[in-house]
């Protein structure tokens, strides 16, 4: 594969990433508009859930698939790529049970000790196996090199349909509310899945067929659990502020807290994106040498800088207007919005630190950082919540965020030995580059 080849795939996986960042803008001034404030943040309580109650139950299958069945990929041995998505699989239940059960749990108890109604959250576990799978097969796509059949049907798709649900839902049945808009979200995620399993049949990538002798399941969890733990983790560093503030704040400003942070929530897909163009050829890259890795991590800087700017200005000039399409004074988190740039900007910025490092071989120092990184958010929230409200939950993030860039900016230079922004001369090396231009 050529550089232009190369340029157009990290392209089109940041057009996925806006396209899909604006449908899910548009679905949420949409629901923010036809629920109650309190019914639109139960939702978005949910909904935080169900994007990291996927990625755990994932157990890290996805980034495992790409280290271990590529050889196999390569061979034909079909069989081997079915018995990885088998095992896979049934963690997958297994785990979606616990936490379903944990959630139902821990709902009952709180409606019988708090009088309190039951919250959607308890209906949104049962669509965690599907958005895990649909996790886990994008491994496999992304493995056969068809980043598109990949991300489409995730990034693109499943927002699609979550509006399109919703729209049907209020427009035809006048039937909208926190839970339809749950149950809107299960069948979108469940139509994801199915399109995924298809995709995965139709390539011939496996077949049904037991290769039990290439079960390695203790060997793909030690390098898939951290993997995990660190996808998990960064969601839930965005996360957190929402659950803190349903527990120690006000619930209509949990809502209103939700649109800044969906807005805002678009540095995370474009990290993402430019991440997922530049993370194939890190390994490579690093081999080659320091020229080689400075031109590459250069490159990707240079891409989320320019990118990053230009969303900063855009928040700043028009945030007030962009909060009021969710509706009628969401404007109010337009403080809130403020803060959150400040922590959002330079993660996302800097994001890269953290794949460098994870590839490279210091995964844990990643993990523990990032751990470290969501308790400091919790404590800020139980400190700052009671005091600032949703300023006081933004104002946690971003102080966190700015802490773990800083930890991972100087950990890279310690170990690679170059900033995210180190120049170095054009190499001659160019057939790695995702985001070179070939004359």
């Amino acid at each position: 594969m050529d550089g232009r080849q190369l340029t157009s795939k990290a392209r089109f996986l940041l057009f996925l990433a806006v396209s899909g960042f604006f449908i899910a803008v548009f679905f949420n001034m949409y629901l923010a508009n036809q629920l109650h404030d309190h019914d639109y943040g139960d939702f978005k309580v949910a909904e935080a859930f169900f994007n990291l109650g996927a990625m755990i139950a994932m157990l890290g299958g996805g980034g495992a698939a790409i280290r271990f069945l590529g050889k196999p990929m390569a061979e034909g041995k079909s069989d081997v790529i079915w018995e990885f998505v088998r095992t896979f699989t049934l963690l997958i239940l297994l785990c979606s049970s616990f936490l379903a059960l944990l959630i139902w749990l821990g709902s009952l108890m709180h409606w019988h000790f708090m009088e309190a109604e039951l919250h959607p959250l308890m209906v949104m576990a049962f669509s965690i196996p599907f958005g895990a799978l649909t996790l886990l097969l994008s491994g496999v796509l992304q493995t056969a090199k068809r980043s598109d059949l990949a991300y489409l049907p995730w990034m693109l798709l499943f927002p699609t349909l979550q509006f399109g649900f919703c729209v049907f839902l209020q427009e035809y049945l006048n039937a909208l509310t926190e839970f339809t808009a749950v149950l809107a979200t299960m069948s979108a995620a469940l139509g994801v899945a199915v399109l995924q399993v298809f995709f995965v049949f139709r390539l011939r990538l496996m077949r049904v067929q037991r290769a039990p002798h290439s079960r390695q399941t203790k060997v793909w969890l030690v390098v898939a659990l951290p993997m995990m733990f660190i996808s998990a983790l960064q969601i839930a560093i965005s996360q957190v502020d929402i659950y803190m503030l349903e527990i120690l704040g006000n619930e209509t400003q949990v809502g209103h807290f939700a649109a800044a942070v969906t807005t805002v929530n678009f540095y995370y897909l474009l990290k993402m994106a430019v991440a997922r163009a530049c993370i194939p050829y890190m390994l490579e890259a690093w081999s080659l040498g320091r020229e080689a890795t400075v031109f590459l991590n250069r490159r990707g800087f240079q891409q989320l800088i320019s990118f990053s700017t230009v969303l900063a200005i855009i928040c700043i000039v028009m945030g007030e207007e962009i909060l009021l399409l969710y509706g009628d004074g969401h404007d109010a988190a337009f403080t809130a919005l403020m803060i959150l740039l400040v922590g959002y900007v330079p993660f996302t910025v800097l994001g890269m630190s953290a794949d460098w490092l994870k590839y490279v071989g210091h995964e844990r120092f990643v993990m523990v950082s990032l751990a470290l990184c969501i308790l400091t958010n919790v404590c800020l929230n139980i400190v700052f919540i009671p005091a600032f409200g949703m300023n006081g939950a933004a104002l946690a993030t971003a102080i966190s965020m700015v802490g773990y860039t800083i930890v991972l900016t100087l950990k890279q230079r310690q170990i690679l030995g170059i900033y995210p922004w180190s120049e170095s001369m054009p190499v001659s090396i160019t057939r790695w580059l995702p985001l070179q231009r070939r004359s």
